[in-house]
C-alpha cells in the first residue's frame, strides 16, 4: 500500500511539475517586478501585452501551446513587452486591483500603452486560439482607432455603431467603470427593438456587458425567463440575472437607490430561486448604510435587529455592527444591539 501511495504521489508531482513548465512560455519575458514593467516599456516606446491565466485552466494550457509558436514569439518580440500573469498569485491580483481591472474569464489579453494606460481587455475564446487570430486581436488592441479605449472615446464624440458600442461597454465593465458602462449600455438598449430582446446579441449584452439592472432589456429578461430558457441554457439565464443584480448592488452608488428599486432587485433574485434569507443577507449592509447616510439611525438599527430576529447575533458580526453603528451615534453612546 505504501509503495502504491508513493507511486501515485510521484505521478501527481510529475504531472503538476510538467503542467507548471507548460505555463513557462519562451514567447514571454520573465516577470520579476510588476511595479517596474512600464518603466522599460516607456523607454523603448513599446506597448505591454499581458496574458492573464490560471494554472488550472485548460483553455489557458491550449493557448499556451499556440503562444509558443515561432510566429507568435517573433511577433511579440517586435511589437510588445509581453508577460504572463498567473492569477493564482496574490501579487497578480493586487496588480489587477491597482489598475482597476476585472478578469471574468481566463485566458484574457490585456494591452497597455507603454506608459501604463489600459488600451484593451479581451477574453480569449476557443475560436481565436490560432496564430492568425491571436495576432489579429493584438493588432486591433494597439490600433489607435480600433482598440477599445478608442471606441469609448468615439462614443463620447457621438459615434453610434452597435458592435463598437458593445466592445466599448465590455471594456468599461472589465475596467470597472460603472458610470460609463451604464451610459453606453443604455444607449445600446435604446436602439434595440423590443422584438429583438430575446435574440443572441441581446442576451449576450446582459450576460457579458451589463453592469446595471435598471433598463428595459433586463426587465424583459426577468419577466420572460421562460422564453429565454427555450433558447439558452437555464443556468446561464439565471446567472445573467443574478450577476447583473449583484454587480449593480455592489456599485458605490447603491446606497442612493430607492426602496422601490431594492425591492425590484430582490424580486429578480427571488424569481431565479435565491432563498429569502440569502437575499436579505446580500442587501442588509447596503440598506443599513443607506439609512445611516440619510441620518435615519433608528431605522438602520431596527433593520439590523429585524435581520437577526430572535437569534442571538454571532460575536464577530455583533462587533462589526456595533463598530459601524457607533460611528453614527453621539460620542460615548453604547451599542444598542
Amino acid at each position: 500500500m505504501k509503495k502504491l501511495a508513493g507511486t501515485i504521489l510521484f505521478i501527481l508531482l510529475t504531472y503538476f511539475n510538467t503542467f507548471s513548465q507548460k505555463i513557462t512560455n519562451p514567447s514571454f519575458r520573465k516577470l520579476d517586478n510588476l511595479e517596474n514593467i512600464f518603466e522599460l516599456a516607456s523607454k523603448e516606446k513599446k506597448p505591454v501585452f499581458i496574458e492573464a491565466y490560471l494554472p488550472t485552466c485548460h483553455h489557458c494550457m491550449a493557448y499556451d501551446e499556440t503562444l509558443k509558436k515561432p510566429e507568435i514569439k517573433n511577433y511579440l518580440g517586435k511589437n510588445f513587452h509581453a508577460y504572463q500573469l498567473d492569477l493564482s498569485q496574490k501579487k497578480a491580483n493586487a496588480f489587477l486591483r491597482k489598475n482597476k481591472i476585472y478578469i471574468a474569464t481566463t485566458p484574457s489579453f490585456i494591452v497597455f500603452s507603454p506608459e501604463g494606460k489600459i488600451w484593451n481587455i479581451q477574453a480569449a475564446g476557443e475560436e481565436t486560439n490560432n496564430v492568425k487570430d491571436i495576432i489579429a486581436l493584438l493588432e486591433m488592441a494597439k490600433d489607435p482607432v480600433k482598440r477599445q479605449q478608442a471606441l469609448v472615446e468615439s462614443f463620447d464624440k457621438g459615434v453610434r455603431n452597435l458592435s463598437d458600442m458593445i466592445s466599448a461597454a465590455s471594456y468599461t465593465r472589465l475596467k470597472l467603470d460603472t458610470t460609463k458602462n451604464i451610459e453606453i449600455v443604455n444607449e445600446i438598449v435604446k436602439d434595440i427593438p423590443a422584438s429583438d430582446y430575446e435574440n443572441n446579441i441581446s442576451f449576450l449584452i446582459v450576460q457579458k456587458v451589463m453592469m446595471d439592472e435598471e433598463n428595459p432589456l433586463f426587465d424583459h429578461l426577468v419577466n420572460h425567463m421562460d422564453n429565454y430558457t427555450k433558447n439558452f441554457d437555464t443556468l446561464s439565464v439565471k446567472q445573467a440575472i443574478e450577476n447583473t443584480v449583484m454587480i449593480s448592488l455592489y456599485n458605490k452608488n447603491a446606497s442612493n437607490y430607492s426602496e422601490t428599486r431594492f425591492q425590484k432587485m430582490k424580486n429578480a433574485l427571488k424569481k431565479i430561486g435565491v432563498p429569502d434569507k440569502q437575499i436579505a443577507t446580500r442587501f442588509i449592509y447596503i440598506e443599513v448604510m443607506k439609512d445611516f447616510k440619510n441620518k435615519q439611525n433608528d431605522s438602520a438599527i431596527a433593520k439590523i435587529k429585524a435581520f437577526y430576529g430572535a437569534v442571538e447575533i454571532p460575536i464577530r458580526e455583533k462587533e462589526f455592527w456595533c463598530k459601524t453603528i457607533l460611528k453614527y451615534l453621539p460620542a460615548n453612546s453604547t451599542c444598542p444591539l
